[in-house]
């Protein structure tokens, strides 16, 4: 008993590492692209979980030309996963984070 507590423990962080590196999104779908999101913030720390939702929202808003688009469309306002779904489609984490560099969409987070 005492063998299989630490085999299991480094079993399960293996597999969350193996979540966040291997794990492509399902995009063939709004539902499943957000299922696939969501396992792989799972696997990230408060501050990669915070990270790959800007670049998310970068993605998302790459393709926005003017202010007039995002009042065209309020749902550009929090993460369309439909729109997603076409974009990150078979990504891994990051693939993602890459394409999210390339956008001249630029996020940035403030504190105080």
């Amino acid at each position: 008993m005492k063998k299989l507590i630490p085999f299991l423990l480094v079993a399960t962080l293996a597999a969350c590492a193996n979540t966040k590196a291997d794990f492509r999104v399902d995009g063939s779908s709004a539902t499943s692209t957000e299922k696939s999101v969501g396992k792989i913030s799972r696997a990230l720390s408060d501050q990669q979980r915070l990270e790959f939702a800007m670049a998310l929202m970068q993605i998302q808003l790459s393709e926005i030309n003017n202010v007039g688009d995002v009042l065209g469309n309020p749902s550009l306002l929090s993460t369309n996963y439909s729109f997603l779904a076409n974009k990150i489609n078979g990504m891994t984490y990051q693939e993602i984070m890459d394409l999210a560099q390339k956008s001249e969409v630029k996020i940035e987070t403030r504190t105080n």
